[in-house]
């Protein structure tokens, strides 16, 4: 641990690159932000964790929201448990989006381009990974959004916000995509 990393995103300003690594010190999974210049490569800020207050656990998938100054981001809170939230991208509290169950770890997150929801991998009552869609900010229970029987995993959204694209389990080649509406 300590040079895995994952999941770089540039943030929608492209001033920096936002990604999942282990920290070195403890090998923790932690989310961490740097400066990088489009156009040049060089690195303007250094690498620097985004310190979560008020979630515990293992930090994963993490997206920038529009503006780029907060992201949402899922967290393992221990076996089975985890939660997706927001935080400012300079660190600070955390605000609670969604929590479930669940024993998929790496099921990724996908934020609509304007930043009012989330597509996420989840059990769904039929036994498999199925997409399920939470509106942020809104006390509204999360809404699934595939049925089919097949397990799902990384979500994305189109450009437009009406689709969700996702990987399908399986050992053929597959490109699966679902209207969002």
């Amino acid at each position: 641990r300590g040079a895995e990393v994952g999941w770089p995103r540039w943030s929608p300003d492209g001033k920096a690159v936002l990604l999942n690594g282990a920290r070195k010190s403890d090998g923790a999974s932690v989310i961490y932000t740097i400066g990088v210049s489009q156009d040049t490569g060089e690195v303007t800020s250094e690498l620097r964790e985004v310190a979560v207050d008020g979630i515990t656990g293992e930090m994963g998938h993490a997206e920038w929201l529009p503006g780029s100054a907060s992201i949402v981001a899922i967290a393992k809170e221990g076996p089975g448990r985890h939660v997706i939230f927001t935080v400012p991208a300079s660190g600070g509290r955390a605000t609670v989006v969604h929590r479930f169950d669940s024993e998929h770890d790496f099921s990724g997150l996908g934020v609509s381009p304007n930043g009012r929801t989330v597509a996420f991998a989840a059990p769904a009552p039929d036994g498999f990974f199925q997409i399920f869609l939470k509106t942020m900010g809104a006390d509204l229970p999360a809404v699934q959004l595939t049925s089919d029987r097949s397990h799902k995993s990384q979500p994305a959204w189109s450009p437009n916000s009406e689709r969700v694209a996702f990987t399908v389990w399986s050992y053929d080649a597959t490109f699966w995509s679902f209207a969002a509406r």
